[in-house]
Formats: structure tokens, C-alpha cells, sequence
């Protein structure tokens, strides 16, 4: 039984102009999945106290009259709380064997650099200030503190650790190219003019840590993609 049999046709319609039916759509898909979940009598003792201690609760017996509170039965409580282990266990199970291949797909945005950045809008201050720091004169932290125009002024020029790709495409490529304290610029990025020296490149690694976190991803993708249908079924059937 569907979730949206309860609603009448103009609660749907409520829920459609609010935004919330693909939200809920995805809710419920997600709960269908993880409901074929089996937890182990570990799994679901180290639950219990994950809920307990999440209330501050030392007496278990106290647990009922703290839900009731939140209006929530334990059962409902207990299922909030699994829903992370849940989902993982489910991920695992039926994208484990994707994730190392979703991993390399996305690993340029799982790079993560830190680097120091000095912008400015004046090409002239801008190659004057590289020469600088390239010929030793001047430390790039001194001077991105004093000249620099962004935010990264008050952390000394200092950026990351960072998604390599969160950057501006160009500047991403340039740090990817580069070795530990190489100087790049000056370059032209939209209205600036920047010098920027890579500090540190910290590769993704595919660990087990890893591996949870792209199955669990691909899980996510499977259930926007299986409420999507959903929703253009129901549209269509208005």
C-alpha cells in the first residue's frame, strides 16, 4: 500500500503545490527498501542505547514517557534511529560491488587540496606581488593578509582542506598539475587576478569507509530515479 492511499486527492494537491509529494515520494521509497532490512540482536541492542543515550537517558524504563513527549511510540523512535545503519546495510548489499567504479568516477570531486590564494583586480599589483613571493622577498601569507580582496585575507591566504573541485575549474587544473609549493600564476579567473601555491594534495582513498559512502550514494540515486517515475505516474493519472 502506498503511502499517498491515505491522502485524499486534494491533500495530493496540497502536497504538490507545497513542493513536498517528490519528498515524500522519496521517503517512502526509502523506507520500503530499508524496511526488507534485517538487523542483527546487536545490531538492534546497539540501536536501543544509541536512542537512549541521544535522550540523555541512564533508566531504560523511562524511555516510553520521554517519546510520548515527542509523540513518537518506541517502535517509531527505534525505527528513526536505525534509519543510518539501515541504509548503509542496504547500500552495501545492493551497490557494494558498484561503488569502487562509482568511486573512480567521482574521485576529482573527492580530492580534497590546501593551498594558499591571493587575489586581487589590478594585473600590474598583481604581477608585482608574484614576483615577490617567488624571488623569496616576501612570505605569500604576509602579503596575501595585506593585499589580498577575498575572503581567504584573514587566514593568511590559506584555503582547504578542500573538494580539488569546489575550486574554479582553471585553478582546480592548476593545483591538480601542480607539486607541494609550487607558485602558479598570474591568472585571469572572471574579474580577478590570482597567484596560488599549492600546500598539500590529499587523495581519495577507496577504504571500507569509502565504499559505504559511494553504495550509499548509488542507493540514493536509485531511489530519486524510482520516486521520479512515481511521481510522472501519478501526474500523468490526475
Amino acid at each position: 500500500m502506498s503511502a499517498l492511499d491515505a491522502f485524499s486527492p486534494e491533500a495530493i494537491s496540497q502536497l504538490r503545490r507545497l513542493g513536498l509529494l517528490p519528498q515524500l515520494l522519496q521517503r517512502q521509497a526509502m523506507a520500503e527498501r530499508l524496511e526488507r532490512v534485517q538487523l542483527s540482536e546487536d545490531q538492534l541492542k546497539e540501536v536501543r542505547e544509541e536512542l537512549l543515550g541521544r535522550l540523555k537517558l541512564e533508566d531504560p524504563s523511562q524511555l516510553a514517557e520521554a517519546l510520548k513527549a515527542q509523540g513518537l511510540s518506541e517502535s517509531d523512535a527505534l525505527w528513526q534511529t536505525s534509519v543510518g545503519l539501515r541504509t548503509e546495510l542496504a547500500a552495501l548489499e545492493d551497490y557494494g560491488p558498484q561503488a569502487e567504479h562509482h568511486f573512480l568516477k567521482r574521485k576529482l570531486g573527492l580530492d580534497r587540496v590546501v593551498y594558499r590564494l591571493l587575489r586581487v583586480q589590478d594585473p600590474g599589483v598583481c604581477r608585482e606581488l608574484f614576483l615577490q613571493i617567488q624571488s623569496g622577498e616576501s612570505e605569500f601569507e604576509t602579503l596575501a593578509r595585506e593585499y589580498s580582496e577575498g575572503p581567504e585575507k584573514n587566514s593568511g591566504g590559506m584555503v582547504g582542506p578542500a573538494p580539488l573541485n569546489q575550486a574554479h575549474p582553471a585553478l582546480s587544473e592548476a593545483l591538480r598539475s601542480s607539486q607541494p609549493g609550487e607558485l602558479k600564476g598570474p591568472m585571469k579567473l572572471m574579474e580577478w587576478w590570482i597567484i596560488a601555491r599549492l600546500e598539500t594534495l590529499i587523495p581519495a582513498e577507496f577504504d571500507d569507509a569509502m565504499r559505504s559512502r559511494m553504495a550509499v550514494e548509488l542507493l540514493q540515486e536509485s531511489i530519486e530515479l524510482e520516486a521520479g517515475r512515481k511521481l510522472r505516474s501519478l501526474l500523468e493519472s490526475a
